[in-house]
């Protein structure tokens, strides 16, 4: 039997994402990532994110998102993506002009950064 995984209180949905960096391509990590907010069948997307990263994964990127299919996402604009390093966590937002959509923390483990987001709910 499978349970409906609920997203926790003061999150609309929940979700999870690995980025690697790219080995062909300069300042491009690419993403394998689920949400809840996809339900069934569970089937992972993807998508490419463009920035500067001679620190890693932290900085500011624009990223573009995909659906399972390959199609863009519903609403296909880039999101602007800060990864901050706070410790060995990284602080993650996802905005689209200047209003925080997502927010999230993941942690690098070599050329991988493993991270959970969510959309608060509006207070």
């Amino acid at each position: 039997m499978t349970e409906k995984i609920v997203p926790p209180a003061g999150a609309d949905f929940i979700g999870i994402t690995s980025y690697k960096m790219s080995p062909d391509r300069p300042n491009c990590f690419v993403s394998t990532w689920y949400s809840t907010r996809l339900g069934e069948p569970k089937k992972l997307s993807s998508g490419i994110a463009l920035g500067d990263t001679s620190n890693g994964f932290a900085g500011d990127f624009k990223i573009r998102y995909y659906e399972p299919s390959g199609d863009p996402l519903k609403d296909p604009r880039p999101y602007d993506l800060s990864i901050i390093r706070n410790g060995d966590v990284m602080d993650m937002r996802w905005s689209r002009e200047g209003a925080v959509n997502l927010v999230g923390i993941g942690i690098e483990l070599g050329d991988q950064l493993i991270a959970s987001y969510w959309r608060p709910l509006p207070h």
